[in-house]
């Protein structure tokens, strides 16, 4: 099983640099959790029931549809968000952490990312890095920002 998700890691990795290369870091990846308003219909329908899956707290199904997901889209920095997120849950940890770094080698700007590799940053003890992360979010954002607002609060709470 370790091979399998080093071997798919890998995959992608080349795959996000080959995209990366040509696009201009566009390719169609705009994010929910960005503001860009570029989220592709394709995507949204896509991630809706892995979504619900998530939801629902089906975290082992959603994992398995996000491989599938993330493999055949990429450039969504949503579908690396949301498998970072699901990995996290499963306290799988450095998985999680590659996943949000992907995300945002796609789009450094995503702010469901940041907040969440913060979050990740606080469960591993390393909160000068989640600390980074809402400078960053506070840099970006100006009123009433939910991303930035709910890692202040874990930050806080720590």
């Amino acid at each position: 099983m370790l091979i399998i998700r080093v071997l798919f890691f890998i995959m992608f990795s080349i795959s996000i640099a080959i995209g990366a290369g040509g696009s201009g870091g566009s390719g169609g990846s705009g994010d929910s959790g960005d503001g860009g308003g570029n989220w592709s219909a394709q995507y949204d329908a896509e991630l809706n029931p892995i979504i619900k899956l998530i939801n629902d707290k089906n975290f082992e199904d959603a994992l398995l549809e996000l491989e599938v997901f993330v493999y055949a889209n990429p450039q969504s920095a949503d579908g690396w968000n949301y498998i970072g997120f699901v990995s996290r849950q499963l306290e799988k940890y450095e998985d999680a952490e590659r996943y949000y770094e992907l995300g945002l080698e796609i789009n450094p700007k995503h702010k469901g990312i940041l907040e969440y590799q913060g979050e990740l940053f606080l469960k591993t003890n390393r909160i000068d890095l989640a600390r980074e992360n809402l400078s960053k979010l506070n840099d970006m954002c100006s009123f009433n920002c939910t991303y930035r607002d709910q890692l202040a609060k874990k930050i806080s709470a720590q």
